[in-house]
């Protein structure tokens, strides 16, 4: 539960981050995304633990410019040009 915790604080610290300074975001989403892979592969993390902290990480991607240009850009059957934002 504690490393479930961690995790799930470090996203917020993540967002919060990238919401003051945009241009981190890519470097941010790699130290998430490795943190969530040690996660993972603990046997620590139970089933409602890794639900619970994939559904953060969508959360967390959903609300960023380069989902939306993503979204977009399929709709429009055309190439996205992400921002890293």
């Amino acid at each position: 539960m504690a490393e479930k915790a961690a995790l799930l604080e470090r996203i917020g610290n993540i967002a919060k981050i990238t919401m003051n300074n945009p241009a981190s975001l890519n470097s941010m989403i790699q130290a998430l995304l490795d943190d969530t892979r040690a996660a993972l592969r603990s046997d620590k993390l139970d089933l409602q633990a890794g639900i619970e902290l994939e559904t953060g990480i969508q959360l967390f991607c959903l609300g960023t410019e380069d989902h939306r240009e993503g979204m977009d850009a399929f709709l429009a059957k055309r190439p996205p040009v992400f921002k890293d934002r």
